[in-house]
């Protein structure tokens, strides 16, 4: 890798331990020279480096005797890189070849070309302590990986196209990568509305879910990914976090990952690896790290080389694609999204986090073409209301306010359009939502997702409102008491939380269950709280948590669901049926309802009729006060994974695994409606489908993203 703006240091090993050769190559001239390098005590700072590059991101009042504490450490680490490499000699010309390529307008770019043991330190300190300034913070700074596929470049004609994806498995740290979707996506407004770049997200965590966007979307020209990398000792390699089924981790090495990203036609030619120690790698290969290892199949490879907080990452993303749609070169690019970090906290030391691999010399590897402003023939079509204004709905139920309720809701989060079903369909998009339920009054949807949290959005526009955090897995279940009041969650991590369902304070943690917390629920009156896991339901005063009794259940199902009054509560065995007294825990009436097992019960509004859903493909109605059966539902040609009844009790919902979601009226028993999943887009089953308290709005589960849609049956 050599041009007329390049300068090349090549550091090869020599047979003593410890020792180098150096070998510089430039426009000013060339020099070798042998330098000593003890990697290993480097290589106990970087701990130091970390901590420090994360604290400097804290915003205090006065960091002046706190700012130069923090970095010192970190200049001393760039100077003796600086003066090992570019001492004597070679720092002569590394000023020549500068001072001759910014005579010529040009940006200074240094190319490493660096032996394994050495591709573990933070480079990208490198300080010129003459000139008292980081190198990559003035020129550009790329690692070289020397690779025989060769590299073409790509006309982009339109916008420049951005796939997106996120993955929080439940099993690891908490990593807001939610918000930062959205901080991503609303920095990337102005360029998307210019026509510049367009940014798609995958719907959904696993490697599943990335193949089906790779095989049904695009083209794509660059992955930006976030999420959790780490390193696979036995394999050498570094390796990137999906979800598996359970939205447990599920790391994949690299070289995997770039075998999935074969599968786009043509594939793209850059990847962003928004992930803390994506850039770490060990001493044996220099491929070790998951971006050395990506940058075997993709040209360049922006990876993060330690922890980086969410408001960085989103700055430099910002500014970074901001520079690839202005035609900069992905090493111009990347020196802007450093000095967007530094302008926007100019305390802060991240911007030492991204590292750039790449295998081409020429770093152009993506021009745009930028769309041509043509005058519109026509007025333009009013903009529709923002989510940050969003309409007032007045008091009452007119068809007026409901037309302002239907549109409103088709503005969730800014996404696509699906399809309509008598008013607007949308996707809400998180990672890997795991369960949803609406507040009493309708105004705000809480789910809980696979990165931990308790999420709370406005139903009316798709704002997120508050995301709270505590558990340490997965968050399977939520529940709003009656009242409202009292928030519920469950976690895989064997908690229910209790929070403040006004202001989302944290009130209390129960415990009680063994294992995993998979379904939690109140009582209509409230008196109790209700968990399920592990083969036991626990019951709790609905009021103060105290621990009331617990009732065994079948460990195959983790369904149950409270009677309209509140004196019954019935849950799944296997195919049976067992209903419970909470008030004493004694068994009231057990009756065979299916021959495969039960997913899923749901009570009619007046209590009437107990639905159940099964894997046979049946929803059957029953009398539950005699456990009679009155109607069998058919229709369905996989497994029928959800059930509910609307508030007013006309109609029942069911979704199965045929990847359909079917409208039946309750009096005549007859379909009435048929969303096809399978055809639409998602390309998935939903699993979980909820009312909201009005019946206007249907939420649907599918693929651990929610479905919206707004209805207008009256």
């Amino acid at each position: 890798m050599s041009g007329q703006r390049d300068f090349v240091i090549e550091v090869t090993p020599e047979p003593q331990e410890g020792q180098f050769r150096v070998r510089v190559e430039s426009t000013a001239g060339e020099h070798s020279g042998l330098i000593a390098l003890d990697v290993r005590q480097i290589g106990l700072d970087l701990g130091t480096v970390q901590t420090h590059v994360l604290a400097s991101s804290a915003r205090v009042r006065d960091l002046g005797p706190v700012l130069p504490t923090l970095e010192a450490p970190l200049r001393e680490i760039g100077t003796l890189l600086f003066d090992a490499v570019l001492g004597g000699r070679a720092g002569a010309l590394f000023t020549a070849a500068r001072n001759d390529v910014e005579r010529r307008g040009e940006v200074f770019r240094v190319v490493l070309r660096l032996p394994p043991e050495l591709a573990v330190l933070p480079w990208e300190l490198l300080y010129d302590a003459q000139q008292r300034a980081y190198v990559c913070r003035r020129s550009t700074l790329v690692r070289y990986v020397d690779a025989p596929e060769a590299v073409r470049r790509v006309e982009v004609e339109g916008p420049l196209r951005v796939l997106g994806m996120s993955a929080v498995p439940g099993s690891l740290d908490f990593l807001d990568a939610a918000s930062e979707r959205r901080r991503l996506t609303e920095a990337l407004a102005p360029l998307r509305e210019r026509g510049l770049v367009e940014l798609d997200w995958v719907a959904g965590e696993r490697w599943e879910d990335l193949m089906t966007a790779l095989l049904s979307g695009g083209p794509y020209h660059l992955f930006h990914f976030i999420g959790h990398g780490g390193f696979d000792a036995i394999r050498g390699e570094g390796t990137v976090a999906f979800a598996d089924e359970r939205g447990e981790a599920q790391p994949i090495p690299a070289s995997r990952l770039s075998e999935l990203l074969s599968l786009a036609s043509p594939m793209p030619h850059l990847v962003v690896l928004n992930s803390c120690a994506t850039a770490a790698a060990v001493t044996t290969d220099v491929f070790s790290s998951a971006g050395a290892t990506l940058v075997r199949r993709v040209p360049a490879v922006v990876a993060m080389q330690f922890s980086i907080t969410d408001e960085a990452a989103t700055t430099f993303a910002a500014a970074f694609y901001q520079a690839l749609a202005h035609n900069r070169g992905v090493d111009e690019a990347v020196r802007v999204g450093r000095i967007g970090i530094s302008s926007r906290h100019i305390d802060t030391l991240e911007w030492i986090t991204p590292v750039l691999y790449m295998r081409t010399h020429d770093t152009h590897l993506l021009t745009v073409e930028r769309p041509t402003a043509v005058p519109p023939a026509t007025p333009p079509t009013p903009a529709p209301p923002q989510a940050s204004t969003p309409p007032q709905v007045p008091a009452g139920t007119s068809d007026e306010a409901r037309d302002v309720r239907t549109r409103a809701v088709a503005q969730i989060l800014g996404t696509r359009t699906l399809f309509s079903i008598r008013g607007t369909r949308r996707r809400l998009f998180r990672p890997w939502f795991y369960t949803l339920a609406f507040s009493p009054d309708g105004s705000v949807i809480v789910t809980g997702s696979s990165d931990s949290t308790v999420c709370l959005w406005d139903a009316l526009d798709g704002r997120l409102l508050q995301t709270l955090t505590g558990h340490l897995k997965s968050v399977q279940s939520v529940a709003f008491s009656p009242d409202g009041t009292l928030l519920a969650s469950g976690s895989a991590d064997g908690t229910v939380r209790l929070w403040d369902g006004h202001n989302g304070g944290t009130l209390g943690t129960l415990t009680g269950q063994a294992k995993i917390v998979e379904h939690v629920a109140f009582s209509p009156d409230g008196q109790y709280l209700a968990t399920s896991g592990g083969g036991t339901a626990v019951l709790y005063d609905g009021r103060g948590g105290r621990v009331l009794r617990s009732i065994p259940v079948n460990t195959s199902s983790s369904s149950f669901v409270f009677s309209p009054d509140s004196s019954h509560l019935a849950t799944a065995d296997g195919g049976s049926v067992r209903v419970w007294d909470p008030r004493t825990g004694d068994l009231v009436r057990r009756f065979t309802a299916h021959t495969s097992a039960i997913r899923e019960l749901a009570y009619s509004p007046d209590g009437a009729i107990l639905a159940t859903a099964s894997e046979d493909k049946t929803v059957r109605l029953w009398s539950p006060g005699e456990g009679r059966l009155l109607h069998t539902v058919n229709g369905h040609r996989k497994q029928v994974d959800a059930v509910a009844f609307s508030p007013d009790g006309t109609l029942f919902v069911t979704a199965g695994g045929d990847g359909t979601t079917r409208f039946w009226d309750r009096t005549s028993r007859r379909e009435v409606h048929t969303i096809d999943n399978a055809t639409d887009g998602s390309y998935n089953a939903a699993t979980d489908v909820v009312f909201s308290p009005d019946g206007d709005v249907l939420v649907e589960r599918i693929s651990g993203v929610l479905y919206l849609s707004a209805l207008r049956w009256y």
